[in-house]
């Protein structure tokens, strides 16, 4: 082939490669164009998709209905009312509760079983107690006797009613007796002088005892501490904060003056531990809901993560609604769930911005793949 025919074909050849490459320019300028022209279409299209894919189904929806059952469950456990009343009213409130008739003669250190379970705790006293019992303030008796301590009390009060002895915030013990008063009424009476290490020694001796009766005398000790405790605690007074009243009961009755006791600590704190036990049960869900994902892409995990995210926003938002109708029906703002609908907004503000997320990803990522790939074919079903 001379030279002429190599200059020929070269051309030919080059004549061909530019033929190839303007007519793949023409599609793909094409592709573009339609692209572009159809991108309302398309993007209308890919977000019907993406509520289609994260649409719930039968499962979701009994997940969903497990899910406002437990809030609501909560809801009614966290704003059941509570008021103050009198000291009566509240003790006859609380099943278990005995009255104040005392029947108390026993060995010291050890009434018996019966006396535990018919006598009132040994440190509700206060017949002669000879100014053992001033300094307490507006909380009177309950700032100074230790078994009303609200953690304290859990084991000096239970070892107190074991051992029929009330112990004092200085840590002085004393025997509690029946005694009479000029009215011929049976009460609780100081009696002598006890001691506090054997007070709680002789506690410890009769949680060992598991064959006779010591064991079963702690035990219903520390069941007539508990239910004490919640007598007193709606009561007008109440009960002091935890520990201050063990080193200055005065303060401890200051505080209780203001505001700031165990019934106060106890109604405001059920909305932290209501909104705790929320975010608790949203943490459930999701994990529960999670064990049913059976894709494999990353994609695919987002769009269930999605329905995840809406089970759980949908689950508070009909807990609170129900909720605000109860409180706007009983007129009875106490039982408004704040800790609840506080979870509730943080949940449904904190997975909005996750659904946005994920959508503009599939949608805007769909479109992407779409207008890059000049040979794919994007049909929009009608």
């Amino acid at each position: 082939m001379n030279e002429y025919d190599k200059l020929i074909s070269e051309l030919k050849k080059r004549s061909d490669d530019l033929c190839d490459n303007l007519q793949k320019d023409i599609k793909r300028n094409d592709h573009y164009i339609n692209v572009i022209h159809e991108t309302p279409n398309i993007l209308a299209d890919l977000d019907n998709q993406f509520k289609q894919k994260t649409r719930l189904d039968d499962l979701d929806i009994s997940i969903l209905f497990v899910a406002t059952a437990l809030q609501v469950i909560r809801q009614f456990y966290f704003t059941s009312p509570m008021k103050r009343m009198p000291d009566s009213e509240a003790a006859d409130s609380i099943k278990g509760h005995h009255n104040g008739h005392s029947d108390r003669h026993h060995a010291l250190y050890n009434p018996t079983l019966e006396q535990i379970k018919n006598n009132p705790v040994p440190f509700d006293l206060n017949y002669k107690a000879d100014g053992k019992l001033k300094g307490g303030g507006k909380l009177g008796h309950r700032a100074k006797t230790l078994g009303h301590d609200p953690l304290l009390g859990l084991i000096i009060g239970t070892a107190n009613i074991a051992t029929s002895t009330v112990t004092l915030n200085d840590m002085s013990s004393y025997h509690v007796k029946t005694g009479i008063t000029k009215s011929d009424v049976e009460i609780d009476s100081f009696y002598r002088k006890a001691s506090t290490a054997r007070v709680l020694s002789e506690t410890a001796n009769k949680m060992k005892d598991v064959r006779g009766d010591g064991i079963k005398k702690v035990c219903w000790s520390m069941y007539y501490e508990i239910k004490h405790l919640q007598s007193d605690l709606q009561t007008k007074n109440s009960l002091p904060i935890p520990i201050i009243s063990a080193f200055n009961p005065q303060l401890a009755s200051s505080l209780a003056q203001n505001g700031l006791d165990m019934f106060n600590v106890v109604k405001y704190g059920r909305y932290v531990a209501s909104a705790e036990t929320a975010m608790l049960i949203n943490q459930f869900v999701a994990i529960f809901h999670g064990l049913f994902f059976n894709g494999s892409s990353d994609m695919e995990y987002q769009l269930y993560a999605t329905k995840t995210k809406r089970i759980i926003n949908y689950s508070n938002i009909i807990a609170s609604m129900t909720n605000l109708v109860k409180v706007f029906i009983t007129r009875d703002i106490s039982q408004l769930d704040i800790g609840g609908i506080a979870v509730c907004v943080f949940e449904v503000m904190k997975n909005k911005e996750y659904i946005r997320k994920v959508k503009n990803e599939f949608v805007f990522g769909q479109y992407k793949d779409i207008f890059l790939d000049e040979n794919r074919e994007y049909i929009i079903e009608k």
